[in-house]
Formats: C-alpha cells, structure tokens, sequence
C-alpha cells in the first residue's frame, strides 16, 4: 500500500495497527499532520490491517467496526452521533465510509473513516479533527483517500 500526502502534510510509517505491541504483527499505519503550525489541527491516518473478508459483508464489517469504536468512546463518558455506512472509494477500491461526532465536556471530535480491501490488506483512511476544524481538513482527507494504491 503506498500512501501520498498532500502539500502541507508530512506523514510518519508506524509499525502495527494501533500502538498496543500485541497487535505490532497484524498490519501498519501512515500518520499524516499538518506541517504549518498556524492551519487548523488535524490528524489522518491510513491503516494496512492484514484481515481480509469477503465483499459480501462488508457492510456487517463496518458497522460492526461503528459499533466497537462507539461503545469504547461511551465507556469513556462521550455522547456519540454515528453516520449510516455508505459508499465511497480509496483510491481505485470500493469501499464504504461512516463519520462519528463525539461529545464530552469541552471536547467536540469528527471522525470520518472510510473502509476498503485490495488483496493484501483491509485499508482504513481516517480523518481526525476538532469540529471547528473538521471542514479545513476535508480536502486532504479526500485527496490522500484518492492517492492510496
């Protein structure tokens, strides 16, 4: 899988599909920030994850990957708004995308995350960000989803 930031972003390789050692084996992720301190914060982030399941239940998969990051958000006290899955593309792959709003005190997080397979690993690209500044990260969000391959 190769990964293409946008002018104005710089991305890091991370071993593994999160930062928890044990799951170190099962994949790796590209972190992309902004690198102009004064444009609004936002993170994205493209993860390989070497599971793969057939096309036929890809929408059963990505609701049921809502449905565990949803819980995880409320078992922290966050109120969470969740999108109904829907199709979008990474890159030259069919894929579906939902967006979750969570809430907590004076926290207000977007997350958009769209999700597809090529042949050797499930792709999930997410985006990151503030509400505030959500919509001036949108852009780069579509243009690293496009360039994935």
């Amino acid at each position: 899988m190769q990964v293409h930031w946008p002018a104005g972003w710089s991305g890091e390789h991370l071993a593994g599909i999160s930062s928890d050692p044990a799951v170190r084996d099962l994949g790796f992720r590209e972190k992309g920030r902004r690198t102009d301190a004064k444009a609004p914060p936002g993170f994205i982030e493209v993860t390989c994850r070497y599971t793969l399941w057939s096309a036929e239940s890809d929408e059963q998969h990505i609701e049921q990957l809502l449905d565990d990051v949803v819980k995880n958000y409320e078992k922290k006290g966050y109120s969470v708004m969740a999108t109904p899955p829907k199709s979008a593309r990474v890159g030259p792959y069919t894929a579906l995308t939902a967006s979750l709003e969570y809430q907590h005190d004076d926290a207000d997080i977007m997350q958009t995350f769209t999700v597809a397979q090529n042949s050797k690993c499930l792709i999930d690209v997410m985006l990151t960000a503030r509400r505030s500044n959500y919509d001036a990260n949108v852009a780069a969000y579509e243009a690293v989803k496009a360039a994935v391959r």
